[in-house]
């Protein structure tokens, strides 16, 4: 008895110390998130077209650039989505490693009848493996499939601003397919901000989250 009543104190506490999600975001309906993560940002398009990464991002052959004057890089192998889209961003303890976090989406989505269609680690993914989702005049990255900075509204500083908008490190993407049409992008990475305003979330793993499904 004393030792239920102890464990059910340290889920108390750790569900005390993890930050709240940030207002109006819940986890999507299919996904059950890692314990003792919690979400930074969110954003639901429906109706919404997107493209799904399903090789490394190469440079396009006319030298496209974009609004920003970073030069667009593609993959040769890629899935385009219509329907709705949810993103979430979530955070997590140091502690956490990427690997293990993104498993555990992938065994929800393989309990499921899916399965997964692609996977790459840090510069194998090409493109740009370091900046965040805020750049300009250097070659586009996978920030621009997943959660692109025009869908940022937060402020400076806040820790979905920094998820999303600090240098990064050791990223890692999974695309995952569900049955009916469905897909599962997972990006993750380590923070390794240079503004003082997110040095706080320095070597803090964080997981962009997206999930595409039919419209309801």
């Amino acid at each position: 008895m004393r030792v239920l009543a102890a464990l059910c104190l340290l889920l108390l506490a750790a569900c005390a110390h993890r930050p709240a999600d940030v207002d109006g975001s819940a986890d999507p309906a299919l996904l059950e998130r890692l314990r003792g993560s919690w979400i930074v940002l969110s954003r639901i398009d429906a109706p919404a077209s997107s493209m799904l990464p399903l090789s490394r991002l190469e440079p396009t052959p006319d030298e496209t650039h974009d609004e920003w004057q970073n030069r667009v890089f593609l993959p040769r192998e890629r899935r385009l989505i219509n329907g709705r889209i949810d993103r979430l961003v979530y955070l997590a303890g140091k502690d956490v490693a990427m690997d293990d976090w993104q498993a555990h989406y992938q065994r929800q989505v393989e309990a499921r009848g899916g399965r997964l269609l692609y996977r790459c680690l840090g510069g194998d993914c090409g493109g740009d493996a370091r900046f965040g989702a805020d750049h300009e005049g250097g070659i586009t990255n996978l920030l621009d499939f997943a959660y692109p900075a025009a869908f940022v509204r937060t402020e400076p500083g806040s820790a979905g601003w920094c998820a999303l908008m600090s240098w990064r490190r050791d990223q890692e993407l999974r695309v995952l397919e569900l049955p009916g049409e469905q897909h599962v992008l997972l990006l993750g990475y380590q923070l390794d901000p240079q503004e003082a305003e997110c040095a706080a979330h320095a070597g803090q793993p964080a997981l962009v989250v997206l999930l595409h499904g039919p419209v309801s």
